[in-house]
């Protein structure tokens, strides 16, 4: 009889990354959610991509920071080329020791046209962050002027300019 030699085939499936490197990933995915406490995210909506010429859009950012860092947001005519009508307070919301910060602006444009709202630059502590450009298409209001009535241009009505130094009531007072 024949002795054979039985060979050993493994047939366990081959790792991919040894162990080491395994161990190494760990680390590295434990060390960035344990970071990830002092993260703030940014983003920004707007209510309509279309309005009509002088019609309100609002505007939204939404900040999620930690409850120690200062936000600012932006301030004046930064939504160039619509103008803000107004800015409204910021509602805040807590959850846990995280903050849900949420800033509304109303914005407005007078002439037609397709236009892009630029980043928005927002402060969180000492990082700057920026939200996205959002594009709006402002349009023309429709007027039928078969069905409206027309009127005629008023005249020019002359208007008495009242000054605020007259000088002939000073001096009856005076005397």
């Amino acid at each position: 009889m024949a002795n054979y030699k039985l060979q050993h085939i493994n047939t366990r499936p081959k790792v991919f990354f040894s162990e080491k490197l395994k161990n190494l990933l760990f680390i590295v995915f434990f060390i960035a959610s344990i970071g990830q406490q002092g993260y703030a995210q940014v983003s920004a909506t707007i209510d309509s991509t279309s309005i009509k010429i002088g019609s309100e859009l609002k505007y939204k950012m939404q900040v999620e920071a930690d409850s120690t860092q200062i936000v600012v947001f932006p301030e004046g005519q930064t939504f160039m080329p619509l103008e803000v009508i107004d800015s409204r307070k910021i509602d805040t919301s807590k959850n846990g020791n995280r903050f849900n910060l949420i800033k509304e602006y109303a914005l407005t444009q007078f002439d037609s046209g397709h236009y892009t709202i630029p980043r928005q630059k927002v402060l969180i502590g000492d990082r700057v962050f920026f939200t996205d450009s959002l594009k709006v298409e402002v349009r023309d209001v429709l007027v039928d002027t078969t069905k409206q009535k027309m009127y005629e241009i008023k005249p020019l009505v002359e208007v008495e300019a009242k000054s605020i130094v007259n000088w002939k009531k000073w001096i009856l007072w005076i005397l």
